[in-house]
Parts: C-alpha cells; structure tokens; sequence
C-alpha cells in the first residue's frame, strides 16, 4: 500500500509539474507580445474628416510624386516625443511604421481622389519627360507632436504644382495648423495618438486640396484635326439646345460660386448649366454666405442678383 501511494504522489506531481510548465511558458510569451506591440511602431491609418468643400472640373490627369521630408529630425520615421505616461507605448519617443513623407503623400492622393481629380503616381524613368499634365509635388517642413501634460502638434505641408510642357509652377500653397490638448483623466494610448495626427493632418490636407481645386487653371485644350473639330462643333450645338444659361452677379463682386459643392468661379459669371432646380451658394470674406435654389431652364437664361450683407462667413 505504501508504494502504491508513493507512485500515484510520483505521477500527480509529474502531471502538475507538467501543466505548471506549459502555463509559465503561455504567459511568457503573451508578456512577450504584449510588451512588443507597445514598444514597436506606431501605425497612422489616415482617414479624412469631412468631404472637400471644392472639387476638381475639367483640370485632366494630375501626376503626384513622392513628397520630401525636410524636417531637421533623426529618421524619416520619427515623429515626436513623449514625456507622460501612455497606457500601451512605452519609450521616449513617437516611431511611426513608415516614413512621414510616404504617410503624407498616400494621405494626399486620397484627398485629391475624393475631389474628383484624376490622379496617376509619377515615376521617373525612361520616357517620363514626355508625359502630359501636370505634376503635383511638395515638401514635409513641420510634422511633429510632443506627448506631455499637454500634447502638443505642428504639420506644415508645402505643396506646387508644375505644367509638365512648359515646367513652370502655375499653383503654390504652404498650409500649417497648430493644436494642443489635454489627453483627459484616462490619459493616451495608441490609439488617441494615432487619431490624433490623423485628424489634424485632415486639416491641413483638406485646405490644400480645397484650395487648389479651387484656383488650378483648366488645361489648355490639346490640338484637333479638322474631322475632330466638325465633330466637336456638331456635339457642342447639341449641348447648348439641351443647356440653360445662368447669370450670377454680386454686390461686392468676385464672390465663390458653389452649385452644390462643386465651384465655378467668382462673380460676375456666366454657367452654361443642364436645366433644373439648383443649389447656388455664394461665398465671400467678411460677408454673410448666401444660398439659394435657382430654377434653370432649358435654351433659357435665368439671372441671379445677389447683394451680400456684411457678417461672418459660413
């Protein structure tokens, strides 16, 4: 009876001592995941805040090419600093999973996407110098947060478009916004940091975008042959039957135009426009925003005669 008992003992504590190992080694390696994921690259997944309040008409393929970062910073992936504590990053500094720029400029083509441009990659290579359009590209000068007390952020986006013919510069903007916050009683985490910067570089990128579908000259016309010039005259007849014409003038003038959220340019202005029920807004500095519904009609020429009161811009 002693050795039958002295057995079982042996066998239970092998049994044990096996379960105990493999529960050390699970928690071990979980303590490893975990602590790898707060210590490894922060990953931004950009998402714009609200639909561009301009968009693209007529203004043809445009190229993007990579941005360059001319930030004075250790690594294109460094993003900031942190000096309070967040509930799953640990470290001293803010590493994003990929370089600023190339974050900054897929973040771009999105935005110029949404607004209705046509927009293709720029490779350079063989044959490159040949391409027709225009070429948008640009310079990180500011992409920076400081997690502290208050969080801290700067990003500044420099960006210009050049005419692939002629190689001048026909649009320019250099767009910045400043913020800073209180994390709240709960403190950050991945997460709030990530939103964070994905939010404010919304910012800054919706105010490109809107600004530059906004005063991007039209492309000039490309030359046709004789064939396709009877054609386009033949389709352009047609069109106007079918077209209303209308008039906006302002007082002040040179107010945006907006027929829904498409802009046609400053007042006075003439738009050859399909007939219908139309949403007309009209915007200027230092006045109030006006919209209204326009009926146009078919081979018709509606007028609209604004006078904008002074007040605060919508």
């Amino acid at each position: 009876m002693r050795l039958s008992n002295i057995q079982n003992y042996r066998e239970m504590t092998s049994m044990y001592g096996t379960k105990s190992r493999y529960l050390y080694s699970l928690l071990s390696i979980l303590l490893l995941l975990n602590v790898t994921g707060c210590a490894g690259p922060l990953r931004v997944e950009y998402a714009p805040q609200k639909p561009p309040e301009a968009q693209a008409i007529g203004s043809g393929t445009i190229f993007i090419s990579t941005y360059e970062d001319r930030r004075d910073t250790e690594s294109p992936q460094h993003m900031g600093t942190i000096s309070s504590p967040v509930s799953n990053l640990h470290g001293d500094k803010i590493i994003l999973d990929r370089e600023v720029a190339a974050l900054v400029t897929e973040a771009v083509q999105r935005e110029l996407t949404d607004a209705g441009f046509n927009v293709t990659s720029w490779t350079t290579g063989d044959g490159a110098h040949d391409w027709k359009g225009r070429l948008l590209k640009g310079k990180v000068k500011r992409f920076n947060l400081a997690i502290g007390p208050r969080d801290e952020i700067a990003i500044e986006i420099e960006s210009s478009v050049v005419d692939l013919e002629s190689g001048e510069v026909i649009w320019e903007k250099s767009i910045a916004v400043e913020d800073d916050r209180y994390a709240g009683v709960m403190g950050n985490s991945r997460r709030s940091i990530a939103l964070y910067i994905s939010n404010t570089l919304s910012r800054v990128l919706r105010q490109t975008v809107t600004e530059l579908a906004s005063n991007l000259p039209a492309p000039a016309p490309q030359p046709a042959t004789a064939h396709d010039t009877v054609e386009v005259q033949k389709e352009d007849v047609v069109q106007r039957l079918k077209k209303g014409r209308l008039v906006i003038t302002s007082e002040p003038p040179r107010a945006k135009v907006y027929i829904g959220d498409i802009y046609y340019g400053l007042t006075p202005i003439e738009i050859e426009i399909e007939p219908g029920i139309l949403n007309v807004t009209l915007r200027h500095k230092d006045y109030q925003t006006i919209q209204e519904r326009v009926s146009v009609r078919p081979e018709d020429v509606t007028e609209m005669e604004v006078e904008l009161e002074p007040g605060q811009e919508m």
